[in-house]
């Protein structure tokens, strides 16, 4: 099985596409949205542990 490379007029079509159905403010609330609910949570569970370095600034 041969894996053909996209060429950069190729990237553009697709790109192109993606924001003429989604545009360009859902596809950005849909990245953000995955990560919130998928990659945060694969992070966590892959360190273990994750200890914010927040301070408290409850007056």
């Amino acid at each position: 099985m041969s894996i053909e490379k996209l060429s950069n007029e190729d990237k553009w079509v697709v790109l192109k596409s993606l924001f003429d159905e989604k545009g360009l403010v859902r596809q950005h609330l849909d990245s953000y949205n995955d990560f919130i609910e998928n990659e945060m949570q694969q992070i966590v569970d892959e360190s273990g542990e994750v200890v914010p370095d927040i301070l408290n600034h409850i007056s």
